[in-house]
């Protein structure tokens, strides 16, 4: 396992881009000896940048996932120290893909915390907590969206084209935020759009400090989108990653948390695959967010960095939490793409 780490390390990017915005991001797969690699896909992944594979001993769970958890832990900056556990492991495993990444961000103005104040939050099953506000009156682009059933406010942190988006439904409840959830996908590039067309004004911002986490198997939302046959002991095909046969991914594990306050965000997730042998009125001009909305971590070019929804500002969740009418919600924090 100690060899491992060192081999894995070859893939370990980050960046300081100034202004405050640091991003760290890798990726790493654990490979055990008796199901090797083929010479041509560890060739594609030195060419793609990825690193090599770093070799593992499945059999001997505990260190290989010590040194799993500890690769994760120090990519995250310590904010995802257990990526995998003994129970999500369904051995023989052949190999395992792990991505991490961790964004720094500190605002382009900082919110002054003497002006930090607490007041109600609303949660989705109409009972009321205590929040902390960040609190400021200053030049923002806000913009009505979905019809005017929702408004996306935009605060941009220090790095050049990196922004935090949050999406506030007008009326409280479940039922609105999942209507602005079911057409984010369709309709966020027009809400960019609009964003992009709407001119700075005074807003009154009240926005809830808040660390929210989640871990949870992203199986459903990969098969939604069309990828099933991976996951299938009859359709799988890795044979273009080693020539053993009869393999399928098994488990996959997704962890997330994101926190902002005064200063700015902090967030981090990593994702780990694991292939087995087969077997309300506010105003036009303020967006206080003392009900469920969702956000947003943008890069350059508009590019989601992260993802989610803050259903309750301090409530850290341990798997994915239903919306309050039955269905499943967006979990806290997922990560939608890395770079």
């Amino acid at each position: 396992a100690g060899g491992a780490e060192t081999a894995a390390a070859t893939e370990k990017n980050g960046w300081s881009l100034g202004g405050g915005v640091s991003l760290q991001s890798g990726a790493a797969l654990w490979v055990d000896d008796a199901f090797p690699l083929l010479d041509s896909y560890t060739g594609l992944l030195k060419k793609r940048g990825l690193g090599e594979a770093a070799p593992v001993d499945w059999s001997q769970l505990d260190e290989t996932l010590a040194t799993i958890n500890g690769w994760a832990a120090e990519r995250t900056d310590g904010k995802i120290p257990a990526l995998l556990s003994p129970e999500a492991i369904t051995p023989p495993v052949a190999f395992a893909v792990t991505t991490a990444v961790h964004l720094d961000a500190t605002w382009a103005v900082a919110f002054d915390p003497e002006k930090t104040e607490t007041a109600d939050f609303a949660r989705l099953d109409g009972e009321a907590m205590a929040a902390d506000y960040l609190a400021a009156r200053r030049e923002l682009r806000m913009t009505p969206v979905l019809d005017g059933q929702a408004r996306m406010l935009e605060i941009p942190f220090a790095g050049e084209g990196f922004r935090f988006l949050a999406v506030l439904p007008e009326k409280e409840g479940a039922r609105p935020l999942r209507r602005v959830e079911r057409r984010i996908g369709e309709e966020m590039p027009s809400w960019l759009a609009a964003l992009e067309e709407a001119a700075p004004r005074e807003v009154s911002v009240r926005l809830p400090k808040f660390t929210v986490g989640a871990a949870f198997d992203p199986q459903p939302a990969i098969e939604a989108l069309g990828v099933r046959s991976i996951f299938d002991d009859d359709k799988a095909d890795f044979t273009g990653a080693t020539a053993v046969e009869g393999l399928r991914l098994d488990a996959v594990r997704h962890s997330a948390v994101v926190s902002i306050d005064e200063t700015g965000a902090e967030a981090a997730a990593a994702t780990a695959g694991t292939v087995v042998a087969k077997s309300f009125d506010t105003g036009a001009n303020t967006f206080h967010a003392t009900r469920p909305f969702l956000y947003f971590l943008l890069g350059p070019g508009d590019r989601i960095l992260f993802a989610g929804r803050v259903a309750s500002p301090e409530a850290p969740a341990e798997s994915a939490p239903e919306s309050g009418d039955g269905e499943p919600a967006t979990p806290a924090g997922i990560r939608i793409d890395a770079p």
